[in-house]
């Protein structure tokens, strides 16, 4: 039982700090493309990593219970 926990409590964190790396690296391109410009490539990258996000937030809502 303790084990199981052990894991999930892992797990949990490994999410949230995925998910924080995540959202700052869409800010850091967000705001790097505001200034330089947007193209197909950056759109693609954000895209991508709003996917990420709603998939890792997904598991984490899982993880709750």
């Amino acid at each position: 039982m303790i084990k199981k926990y052990l894991r999930k409590h892992k797990h949990r964190v490994y999410v949230r700090a995925l998910l924080n790396e995540l959202r700052w690296d869409t800010i850091n391109t967000t705001i790097s493309a505001s200034t330089t410009g947007w193209t197909d490539g950056v759109t693609k990258h954000l895209e991508s990593n709003g996917k990420l996000i709603r998939k890792y937030e997904r598991r984490l809502r899982w993880l709750k219970f």
